[in-house]
């Protein structure tokens, strides 16, 4: 449940809505300024001091203009802009941790642009694209590889940034007659290796037991 806290007349006045998860900062215009109510979109609207939402419905006086919603500690949690109750423009979320969550584009109530999300702290990215409220395209991408060894290394090298030091541990084990056991899945021969018989180990031995 939402309360709110105001000063004078609701109608075109910046208002304190307080929920348990923190609260939101937002105004507010009387439910008159709309004339056509869309059945397919969610309208944001107060009355009796609580917050509503409401798919072609308006019950209350509208949220319009900017709207900030903070965590209870006052860190910011969502920020935006609503035109006659219904979300339009660019959209942010964040953490409890002040990292960026997700943007996301509204137009009139709908999905309309770029929604992306921030996955594994931004490093990973799932993007999305609306028009007109239905999804034209989706993707996942990498924006910031820390760790070695990622999909962007292999995309770039075209093999792990593991590699060379997997091949210089195997090298070791060569040396010391053992089996060649850490190789990557990936890595290549060596450029003589590639023309050696596949018996030739087995024929090595037999020379050297005679």
């Amino acid at each position: 449940m939402c309360f709110v806290a105001v000063a004078g007349t609701l109608q075109g006045q910046t208002i304190r809505i307080s929920t348990d998860a923190g609260y939101v900062v937002a105004s507010l215009i009387p439910s008159t300024k709309v004339k056509t109510v869309h059945a397919d979109r969610d309208y944001y609207w107060v009355r009796a001091r609580q917050l509503n939402i409401t798919q072609g419905g308006i019950g209350g006086d509208l949220l319009d203009g900017n709207y900030t919603a903070f965590y209870p500690d006052g860190q910011l949690k969502e920020q935006g802009r609503f035109d006659r109750g219904l979300k339009t423009g660019e959209w942010r979320k964040w953490l409890t941790t002040g990292a960026l969550a997700e943007t996301v584009n509204w137009k009139a109530g709908r999905l309309h642009g770029d929604r992306i999300r921030f996955i594994q702290e931004d490093s990973l990215v799932h993007q999305q694209r609306f028009r007109n409220g239905k999804e034209v395209h989706r993707r996942m991408k990498i924006v910031k590889a820390e760790v070695t060894g990622t999909e962007e290394g292999k995309k770039k090298t075209g093999r792990s940034k593991n590699e060379p030091t997997e091949r210089k541990a195997n090298d070791e084990l060569e040396k010391k007659g053992e089996p060649r056991t850490q190789d990557s899945p990936k890595t290549k021969k060596r450029f003589w290796e590639r023309f050696r018989p596949k018996d030739e180990p087995d024929r090595v031995r037999e020379k050297e037991t005679q």
